[in-house]
């Protein structure tokens, strides 16, 4: 994942001054864990991942007009 895995990338967007700063605020309940990717998997079962070109196309040209 590149520079998403460098504590110091995520402290800059953070705003934390310190690794240990970091470090005290950077933890994950294994339940808030489990309940994100429960709400996630629900999500994604409901979305139509198909796309009718044609109607995308359709759409492209009458913003475009």
């Amino acid at each position: 994942m590149g520079q998403i895995d460098r504590p110091e990338f995520s402290m800059k967007i953070a705003g934390h001054s310190s690794e240990e700063m970091f470090n005290r605020h950077n933890t994950v309940d294994a339940e808030d864990a489990r309940q994100a990717v429960d709400q996630l998997q629900a999500y994604f079962a409901n979305v139509d991942q198909t796309l009718d070109q044609a109607e995308f196309s359709e759409e492209r040209s009458q913003v475009s007009n």
